[in-house]
């Protein structure tokens, strides 16, 4: 099933979400058949997706379905105060890390504030105030340092840009590997513990 969305939008977009379900943003002015001519040229793409995303569902079944739980990267078993666990435990581990990483690269930031943050793993403000999903106590450390390490970038570099880039990748190398994993793992983003 696809829903499709008009607004006052200039673009068409596709989205595709965690359960593989299709979402179309067109412009009020675009024609029914044009909309589908466009999702028939991304066929490909949404194919591609899809099948990601399922393979993700598929892989982490135990997981989505709360039997078992990631914790710094390891695979566990799910308890009743896991939500509460990982607050207290990431609103002290995640505070110290930052502090940690900021210390040894050379780094100020304001504050450090942890949310339940439901698409992102983390923000950076102009102020130099942070934000870090609880959920980061899910991923590895290598993962958790990597998310803090482009935040703290952010204090520095409010964009994306090469420069942003160079002084990322001067600090951990590589980023494929983290943002891979990332990718992989959104999908606790969404799960309520």
């Amino acid at each position: 099933m696809i829903k499709v969305i008009k607004s006052s939008r200039k673009t068409i977009s596709i989205q595709i979400d965690k359960t593989g379900e299709i979402t179309v943003k067109a412009p009020i002015f675009l024609s029914d058949e044009k909309i589908n001519d466009y999702i028939i040229s991304k066929k490909s793409w949404i194919e591609k997706h899809q099948n990601f995303n399922l393979s993700i569902i598929n892989k982490n079944a135990d997981i989505i379905s709360k039997k078992k739980v990631y914790f710094m990267g390891e695979i566990v078993d799910f308890t009743e105060d896991f939500g509460r666990k990982i607050k207290d435990f990431a609103s002290v581990y995640l505070i110290e890390r930052t502090s940690f990483l900021a210390k040894k690269h050379g780094f100020s930031f304001k504050n450090v504030a942890i949310k339940n943050y439901k698409s992102r793993w983390g923000t950076c403000y102009k102020n130099k105030d942070i934000t870090l999903n609880l959920k980061l106590i899910c991923l590895n450390k290598n993962v958790i340092d990597y998310v803090i390490l482009h935040e703290l970038c952010h204090t520095v570099y409010f964009n994306h840009q090469k420069n942003f880039h160079s002084l990322l990748k001067s600090l951990i190398g590589n980023e494929s590997e983290f943002k891979r994993e990332l990718k992989e793992k959104s999908f606790i983003l969404n799960i309520d513990y």
